[in-house]
Formats: C-alpha cells, sequence, structure tokens
C-alpha cells in the first residue's frame, strides 16, 4: 500500500473532500484507486479547514489535512479571481447604462446633493483605478519598441 492523498473533486455546486488510495495488485492483478469521501462542501466558498467532526470521523491525518488547507485556498484564490473577472466585464456594461441614465432628466432630478457626491467620488476612484492600469500598459509596450 502507499500513502494517501486528498483531492478536490468539483461538480455542478458541490466540491467532494475525497481521500485517494492506490493499492497496487500483486502478481497479475493490476492495481486500484480507492476512494473515499471525506466531506461534501459547497463549491461557492471552501472553509480553510476541516471541520473536527471530519477529522475524527474519517481519522484525517496531519498530511492530509496540511493538503487540504493548501488545495482550499487554491481553489478559493481562483473562484475569487473568476468573480473579479466577470465583475470587470459586469461593470463596463453597467457604467454604459449608468451614463445613458445620467442623461435623463426625470431620474436625474430626485437624487440628491449627497448622493450626487458619492457617485462622483465612486467615478473618480474607478477613473484612478481605470488610467493607473492604462499608464502601466503604455509603459509595457514603449519598453516593447
Amino acid at each position: 500500500m502507499s500513502e494517501t492523498k486528498i483531492a478536490l473533486d468539483v461538480r455542478k455546486i458541490t466540491v467532494y473532500v475525497r481521500r485517494r488510495l492506490w493499492v497496487k495488485g500483486s502478481g497479475d492483478e493490476k492495481g486500484k484507486m480507492e476512494q473515499e469521501i471525506i466531506a461534501k462542501l459547497s463549491k461557492y466558498r471552501l472553509p480553510s479547514e476541516l471541520s473536527e467532526d471530519v477529522l475524527e470521523e474519517h481519522s484525517v491525518t496531519k498530511r492530509e489535512q496540511d493538503l487540504y488547507k493548501e488545495l482550499a485556498s487554491e481553489y478559493n484564490k481562483k473562484r475569487e479571481g473568476e468573480s473579479q473577472e466577470s465583475t470587470l466585464f459586469t461593470l463596463k456594461s453597467k457604467l454604459t447604462k449608468a451614463s445613458d441614465a445620467l442623461e435623463n432628466k426625470d431620474l436625474t432630478s430626485n437624487l440628491t446633493l449627497n448622493e450626487l457626491e458619492s457617485l462622483s467620488e465612486i467615478a473618480n476612484d474607478v477613473k484612478k483605478k481605470i488610467n493607473a492600469i492604462k499608464n502601466t500598459l503604455k509603459k509595457k509596450e514603449n519598453r516593447k519598441k
């Protein structure tokens, strides 16, 4: 028998935490992979550690706990990056719609001065960040020339 490994099995709305063990065959028999489901979690955000109940019920080793922590951290970072990427695409369409809405006198007449100042601050903050990214890209392009 060899070492067990922890793996994440991502499905539609669930992530299964599985313990995998490769059992070598004897003689003419082929080896096989044995799996055990340790936990069933929501795919939207994995906890950084497995619960005490799971650790006790499945006799999860320290090495397996550490491996799970690493896998969960990588998974959550990837999910966060995907979320931020879709947010940027949504931002572009929403800003276009907001710009069009601000041209409508009926809609803007209902806004208070505080609301307009808040919108202005948010728009300026977004503009500063976009310009910083744009300037960085321009510098990279100029270095290539």
